[in-house]
C-alpha cells in the first residue's frame, strides 16, 4: 500500500491512494504490523467483509535481503503447543529460514491484531 510513503493514519482509514481504492468490498479494521527494527518485516492485518486480511510488504532494504538470501536453507515450519501440525502429505512443511524468522519475529504482533479485529 505504498509504505514507507503512506502514513500509518492513511493505511488504517484505508486511505492510501489507488492501492486501497482498487481493493472490491468494505476494508475495515487496519492495522500495521511493523517489526521491531530487527528484521524487514512489515504487513497488515484487516477485515475485508467478513474474513480477516493479512499481508505482508515485499523486501525494501539491506537487511531484508539478508533475510531472503538465508531462505535458501528449508526448516521444519513449526507450531506452538495446542496449534495443528502442518504436513504435505507424510512430511512435514519446510519453509526458507530467513522468511521464517521474519514471520517469527512479529507473528505476536500479528496474533494480538487479529484477535483485536
Amino acid at each position: 500500500c505504498g509504505y514507507p510513503h503512506t502514513s500509518r493514519t492513511s493505511l488504517e482509514l484505508w486511505d492510501c491512494g489507488p492501492a486501497c481504492s482498487n481493493v472490491t468490498g468494505d476494508v475495515t479494521d487496519v492495522r500495521q504490523i511493523i517489526n521491531d527494527g530487527k528484521t524487514d518485516a512489515y504487513g497488515y492485518v484487516a477485515r475485508r467483509g467478513d474474513r480477516c486480511v493479512l499481508a505482508f510488504r515485499g523486501t525494501s532494504n539491506n537487511l531484508g535481503w539478508f533475510a531472503d538470501a538465508a531462505s535458501w536453507r528449508l526448516v521444519a515450519l513449526d507450531t506452538r503447543p495446542g496449534q495443528p501440525r502442518c504436513f504435505a502429505g507424510d512430511k512435514k512443511c519446510r519453509v526458507g529460514a530467513g522468511f521464517y524468522e521474519s514471520y517469527k519475529s512479529i507473528v505476536h504482533y500479528i496474533e494480538g491484531n487479529l484477535s483485536e479485529i
